[in-house]
């Protein structure tokens, strides 16, 4: 006999769906409305802070999730992807972060890679340390990214959010943020998916990766 937790295991491998929003917002240096507090500064990550975002990782978002290791993080800073973090003022130590791409980026909980052009950055795996919510850390960071990110020439941020993180999405809607489209992944008879939804104009699409052996009903 089948345990309850492996009957749900082979319902989600027989049909399963997910979707996450795809937001798109004018990248801008003005941000009235935040309110930051004074128990933390931001600034931009470096190979420098390799360490810091290492340990952070595993003592935080191990927690939620796996997101990146050191190799990863390296690859990330030599194709020219941008970290931006924030750092308690007591003990200088990192409390959030939010990675920033260009070109392209790969979501390991879609299985998919998204592309983007070079007029454009995507934002990725943003955290906030759990005492430091509230505080507008998230907010604050992508105001120093923008404002970095502008004077590179970049014009417009993607950001992928599940359509289940409500507090994420209210977030972003507060930066002007438009729904530009959807990507819905799962499984279906055994059959690992990915159907985007985003108009093809837009300077972003989803793509599976090479190594990956899936079927793909895309709708872009």
């Amino acid at each position: 006999m089948f345990t309850k937790k492996e009957l749900l295991w082979y319902k989600d491998l027989v049909y399963s769906k997910k979707i996450v929003i795809i937001f798109m917002m004018e990248v801008h240096d003005s941000f009235d409305n935040i309110s930051k507090t004074d128990d933390y500064y931001i600034r931009k990550a470096d190979y420098s802070s390799i360490d810091d975002l290492l340990l952070f990782h595993d003592l935080y978002c191990m927690k939620w999730n796996y997101l990146f290791n050191k190799e990863e993080v390296l690859k990330r800073f030599d194709e020219g992807h941008m970290c931006f973090a924030a750092f308690s003022k007591d003990k200088h130590e990192i409390v959030g972060f939010s990675w920033y791409a260009i070109n392209s980026v790969y979501s390991r909980d879609l299985k998919c890679w998204f592309d983007i052009n070079n007029i454009s950055t995507i934002s990725y795996n943003t955290f906030v340390r759990e005492d430091f919510r509230g505080m507008s850390v998230q907010p604050s960071i992508r105001k120093q990214a923008f404002i970095d990110l502008k004077k590179s020439g970049v014009k417009d941020c993607f950001s992928y959010v599940s359509d289940k993180n409500q507090k994420m999405i209210r977030s972003i809607h507060k930066n002007n943020a438009r729904v530009v489209g959807t990507v819905e992944y799962g499984y279906m008879l055994s059959k690992y998916y990915v159907n985007p939804k985003i108009p093809a104009d837009l300077g972003i699409r989803a793509r599976l990766g090479s190594t990956d052996h899936f079927l793909v009903c895309f709708s872009n």
